[in-house]
């Protein structure tokens, strides 16, 4: 008896060579996706932060009337994770998380610790320069000035033996002192080596100083008192573990909104971004992009942005409506009035 064998299905050449391809690159795929774990790769993936009401950040002593707004003004910010070779893959098809070169963010070879202590030195700044131009914007920047916080001596300067960080200088030379401008005028006509007596609080009593007058490295002709300080007011922000310079703007309209009677978000949720400069100025930021998609998320109704990068914004995978602002006035003015001329929409 003949046995026939089973019909053989015929499949052409080039589906068996495809067929046989694609099983190989399953395979290599499978082998390679482990290593693909451990490779880690020079970039960062940047992507939407965590947000927060700036206004609640904003502490203001007891004697001091403020409006609590009913909406909202949103902080924004980016996070920013090292990526390996298969969360880099992953971001490259997801619109909402941009790559960025580790040398960008950390030059020269920096550690994330150094990085961090930068970014916080930064923010440090920010806020200080957020509260002189929101009182200044208010009028009540001489009003409210306390003093002159030391927050740091030079080593090389006389007064080193004399200031201690925390002390707040309220008088030189027998003349008020309430703002660093009044420093700078005082010291107008001086030179190095001249001596000053000045009177600081410090443990919450006054006490007189005398020092010689430092050198200014830059023009050395004229004298400065060799500290880094900042005007104190009555009023703090607490940016918790934030970082960096670019909540400046927000910061600045949080103040304004709490300490003006009426309200600038009409009971908006108004995000923003954007650094802040003494003048006024609003500067650009990075991140621009994932902090649209923060804004979004966290239900924003418009998103106050720096002019420089308003470009860059309006490629942002979002649909919230975005201002583009140059100055803490201009972006005020539209809060108030919504005036034309600043409004730039996708």
């Amino acid at each position: 008896m003949e046995t026939l064998a089973a019909p053989h299905r015929y499949v052409p050449p080039t589906a068996r060579a495809r067929r046989r391809s694609f099983w190989w690159t399953a395979v290599v795929l499978a082998l390679l996706t482990p290593l693909a774990w451990l490779i880690n790769l020079p970039y960062f993936a940047a992507s939407a932060g965590p947000t927060d009401d700036a206004v609640d950040a904003v502490i203001v002593e007891e004697d001091l009337a403020v409006f609590q707004p009913e909406g909202e003004l949103i902080l924004l910010t980016v996070s920013l994770q090292p990526v390996n070779l298969y969360e880099a893959a992953i971001a490259l098809f997801d619109q909402r998380i941009d790559l960025i070169e580790r040398e960008l963010l950390r030059p020269g070879g920096e550690t994330d610790d150094e990085a961090r202590q930068r970014n916080l030195r930064a923010m440090d700044r920010s806020k200080d320069i957020a509260i002189a131009v929101a009182l200044s914007e208010l009028g009540l920047e001489e009003t409210l000035a306390e003093g002159v916080e030391v927050v740091g001596v030079f080593h090389e300067a006389p007064a080193s033996d004399a200031l201690i960080d925390g002390d707040l200088v309220v008088e030189m030379e027998a003349q008020p002192v309430r703002t660093v401008e009044d420093i700078r005028r005082i010291l107008e006509d001086r030179r190095p080596g001249d001596q000053v007596q000045v009177t600081v609080i410090r443990d919450a009593e006054p006490t007189v100083l005398s020092f010689a007058l430092h050198e200014n490295p830059e023009t050395p002709e004229r004298a400065m008192v060799g500290i880094t300080a900042s005007t104190a007011y009555p009023i703090e922000i607490d940016s918790a573990n934030y970082g960096g310079p670019s909540a400046g703007m927000i910061y600045t309209l949080a103040i304004i909104d709490l300490l003006e009677q009426g309200e600038l978000t009409d009971g908006r949720i108004v995000a923003g971004t954007g650094t802040i400069s003494m003048d006024g100025t609003v500067g650009a930021i990075g991140g621009i992009r994932q902090k649209l998609v923060a804004a979004e998320a966290a239900g924003a109704d418009v998103v106050l942005v720096p002019r420089d990068n308003y470009d860059e914004a309006s490629t942002a995978p979002v649909e919230v409506e975005i201002v583009a602002v140059e100055s803490i006035s201009e972006a005020v003015s539209y809060l108030r009035e919504g005036k034309s001329g600043i409004i730039e929409e996708q």
